[in-house]
């Protein structure tokens, strides 16, 4: 991963080193300062030919699918997915999918940095659906701060009364900065 950039501090107390005729002071640490600004954005354009963040730059974009069978009422990883340290924003998808012969009550999702746990980033629906019906569900973003690498899990959880439900989840992020 880059070095953090170097911060650009103004030259508030540099003195104005010449007159131009048109009234205007110039001071060469000012000048040197607007240069570093503008080289500063102009290194952080977006991209415009489709291309892929790189591993380890701002934008960079990871993803992670996974599918299980659910238990009644107990959570679970529907995806797992391992993020190298940084800033990162989080979400994920989960689709139940209730099997034959009942009714499931509710779902959950959510996106958290601990196993087999449901964070406050939190995605609730009670709703009925008859066997084999697809309920997706999305969650909300969490940011994700590493100081080293780190997991994040798509967690869900259903209450049902059918003979079984599985959950297909896929798990997204990017790196903020």
């Amino acid at each position: 991963m880059a070095a953090p950039p170097r911060r650009i501090e103004p030259p508030f107390l540099d003195p104005p080193l010449s007159d131009y005729p048109s009234g205007q002071r110039h001071s060469h640490a000012w000048t040197e300062y607007h240069q570093s600004v503008a080289d500063r954005l102009a290194s952080l354009q977006s991209v415009t030919d489709g291309s892929e963040a790189a591993a380890g730059a701002v934008g960079e974009y990871v993803t992670a699918s996974g599918s299980i069978g659910l238990t009644p009422g107990l959570a679970a990883n529907a995806a797992v997915l391992a993020l190298s340290a940084g800033d990162w924003d989080v979400w994920g998808r989960a689709e139940f999918v209730p099997g034959a012969g009942g009714i499931s009550q509710s779902v959950a999702a959510s996106v958290s940095s601990a196993s087999n746990a449901l964070s406050g980033v939190l995605t609730q629906l009670p709703y009925t659906a008859p066997a084999g019906a697809l309920v997706a569900l999305p969650t909300g973003v969490l940011r994700l701060n590493l100081a080293a690498a780190g997991t994040a899990y798509l967690v869900v959880r259903a209450s049902f009364t059918v003979a079984a439900m599985t959950c297909n989840g896929v798990i997204m992020a990017r790196r903020a900065r």
